[in-house]
């Protein structure tokens, strides 16, 4: 993807690469062609976000974004999809989700997934301002296409990942990995309290499934309760993937809360069963 500011605006471009493109002499990778404008008016989003912002499917390119406005809110985020070979004749389609709530302080741009069966799954983290804190409150919203491949279907599926104490709220640095044949999905983000009985920034990992006790195969991914896997931590910009044998996090910064002198990057390995 590429972001090109402007005074009031971004636009969201992409190009295609095909897999010869890779492999020229030198390793070099080229642009074939012109880049695709997706959308002409989003939200500068930081550079370090490198999270699974754009997608292809057979015949589409999905993305997602903010929505530009002078105010800055309310926020509206968007997931669309364009074609990915233009001239296609395949339409581009946009969904829309505004956050009305004058509460809402912050958001994460929908992250995505797409599954084999073609659906795409939408997770966001919307954190509340606490009335004179400067702390806010995270919850973890998780959407899913009713018809695969078409994002206007997105309906919410935030019921199927438990909201349960200690770890109730969240901060909303994220991100999600999902393994390649679409059955399990982990979901990384800090857990944070109100009161302080959960320390700040804890680091928690949710497991979904999508396989069903009779052996087979829902639609929607369903997450067991939080795990926690490791000690509170500063910053937290993580990269997630979902294996056979589990998932791997690298990314976050290892030192202390409140510790910014010793900066360092751990990889971990998290098997299925939370071990």
């Amino acid at each position: 993807p590429v972001r090109i500011a402007f005074a009031t605006a971004c636009v969201l471009a992409a190009a295609t690469l095909p897999p010869a493109a890779l492999a020229e002499e030198g390793g070099l990778v080229r642009v074939l062609g012109e880049p695709m404008v997706l959308h002409s008016n989003i939200r500068e989003q930081w550079g370090i976000h490198t999270y699974a912002y754009i997608l292809t499917g057979e015949d589409h390119l999905y993305w997602s974004a903010e929505a530009y406005s002078d105010e800055r809110k309310p926020h509206e985020l968007l997931v669309g999809q364009s074609p990915l070979r233009p001239g296609s004749g395949v339409d581009s389609k946009v969904w829309r989700l505004r956050l009305d709530d004058p509460t809402v302080d912050t958001i994460t741009v929908p992250q995505m997934i797409r599954t084999p069966d073609g659906h795409i799954h939408v997770f966001l983290c919307v954190n509340y301002k606490l009335p004179g804190r400067s702390m806010h409150l995270g919850t973890i919203r998780y959407y899913r296409t009713s018809t695969p491949g078409d994002v206007t279907t997105l309906v919410d599926r935030s019921d199927r990942i438990p909201v349960v104490k200690p770890y109730d709220n969240f901060h909303t640095r994220t991100n999600v990995g999902v393994t390649r044949d679409g059955k399990r999905l982990a979901l990384v983000i800090l857990a944070i309290s109100e009161d302080g009985t959960v320390p700040f920034n804890t680091p928690v990992i949710f497991f979904g499934s999508r396989e069903t006790d009779d052996g087979g195969l829902g639609e929607d991914f369903v997450f067991q309760e939080p795990i926690k896997y490791a000690e509170p931590m500063d910053f937290f910009y993580p990269q997630v993937a979902a294996t056979p044998d589990g998932v791997v996090i690298v990314g976050q910064y290892g030192h202390k809360v409140g510790e910014r002198t010793r900066h360092t990057t751990r990889l971990v390995h998290v098997g299925w069963d939370g071990k």
